[in-house]
């Protein structure tokens, strides 16, 4: 009778082996995996180049009324490849007073993308409105695409919000964009641009002006003071430095923000109040 003991020693031997080698493949795989991954972080700018903040003020007209808004931001560095900012913001105009903050958390490569997510709170006349979502930024030359959505929560009712921008630096030191944005049933079409007229300056001048199918038309101008990233370009600040301030963009009319969250949420997502007849 043929033993089979030496064909179960052989099996044994045969799978300690292949087990061997998939260890030190898996080890070999894992080891130049994350040699790679450590090149790549060391041959790509970090996503936020040190410690820096920007404040500014702008006015104008917003949703046919007089407005005006403040805001500020401070970014920094989270090792490498991601950054955080957090961003504030104060808008008045006649008929509502608003108020916030928002966050960002990202990573970047300054040479080709930023993607990342985002919260902001602001609170319009007394009532808290909410939106959580996702930005992102996509740099092709002189071209940087941005999008965002998400989530609103506010006014005792939540929707989606949108939007997408197109920007065009016709020098280092002057960008042109436009877009679109929206949230509920809120549409508005813009155009925007930043201009840093002196190289020896951080400070920037910037406008927007565009239209809503709700609102009627806004237009603003403003003044934008950088600090901490130096007397650099404004296309450097804008892709190593700082992503744009939410609350900004939100009070400027072109998000749906400020004056023109109190006109369209007032009179369309407040429940409407019944009028009492009068006495006969």
């Amino acid at each position: 009778m043929v033993s089979v003991l030496p064909l179960l020693h052989f099996g044994l031997w045969a799978e300690n082996i292949l087990l061997k080698k998939s260890l030190i493949l898996t080890t070999v795989l894992a080891v130049g995996g994350l040699s790679f991954s450590q090149a790549m972080a060391d041959t790509m700018k970090p996503a936020v180049a040190g410690v820096n903040g920007k404040v500014d003020i702008q006015g104008g007209s917003v949703g046919r009324e007089g407005s005006a808004a403040v805001g500020g931001s401070l970014s920094a560095p989270v090792g490498h490849s991601y950054g955080v900012q957090f961003d504030g913001g104060l808008n008045t105009s006649p008929s509502s007073h608003s108020g916030g903050l928002a966050g960002h958390f990202f990573r970047r490569d300054p040479d080709a993308y930023l993607a990342g997510l985002t919260s902001m709170w602001i609170r319009v006349d007394g009532r808290d409105l909410w939106r959580n979502g996702l930005e992102t930024e996509i740099y092709v030359d002189d071209f940087t695409f941005s999008g965002s959505l998400g989530l609103q929560n506010g006014y005792s009712r939540s929707t989606g919000y949108a939007g997408l921008d197109a920007g065009f630096y016709i020098n280092d030191d002057l960008l042109v964009s436009g877009g679109v944005a929206g949230y509920s049933n809120y549409r508005s079409v813009y155009i925007s641009s930043e201009w840093r007229p002196m190289k020896d300056s951080s400070l920037s001048l910037f406008g927007n002006i565009g239209a809503g199918n709700q609102n009627g038309g806004f237009a603003t101008i403003g003044l934008r003071f950088s600090f901490g990233a130096g007397n650099i370009t404004l296309k450097k600040q804008h892709r190593e430095y700082d992503p744009p301030n939410i609350l900004t963009g939100f009070t400027s009319g072109s998000s749906g923000g400020g004056a023109v969250v109190n006109q369209i949420i007032n009179k369309i997502e407040k429940p409407q109040v019944a009028s009492t007849p009068a006495p006969s």
